[in-house]
């Protein structure tokens, strides 16, 4: 089971748990709405994945994946413009856009 960390302010972060707890073998243990949150959810709740808001009230969701080295994160924008990327972190990092 894919352990998942839903990060975005939008006040449909809603629809975005419901996605994934749709999808097969993947759980969402947590919601956030900020970096801060994110972080300290990060090391209470222990994901495996961050589905991530590129733009935080307090930063940037790139923020969050910079300050942790060993995650795999989704960011994702609906704002105009903005593309999407993986990121995957640790001994073979990328960050592929789409």
């Amino acid at each position: 089971m894919t352990r998942t960390l839903v990060v975005d302010d939008d006040f449909r972060v809603g629809l975005h748990s419901d996605y994934v707890r749709r999808v097969q073998d993947f759980e969402v243990v947590g919601e956030a709405a900020t970096v801060a949150e994110a972080l300290a959810a990060v090391r209470t709740l222990h994901p495996d994945l961050l589905l991530l808001d590129i733009f935080l009230p307090d930063g940037s969701g790139l923020d969050i994946l910079r300050r942790l080295s060993l995650l795999n994160g989704i960011v994702i924008s609906g704002r105009d413009g903005a593309s999407r990327c993986r990121c995957r972190k640790g001994p073979r990092s990328s960050c592929d856009r789409g």
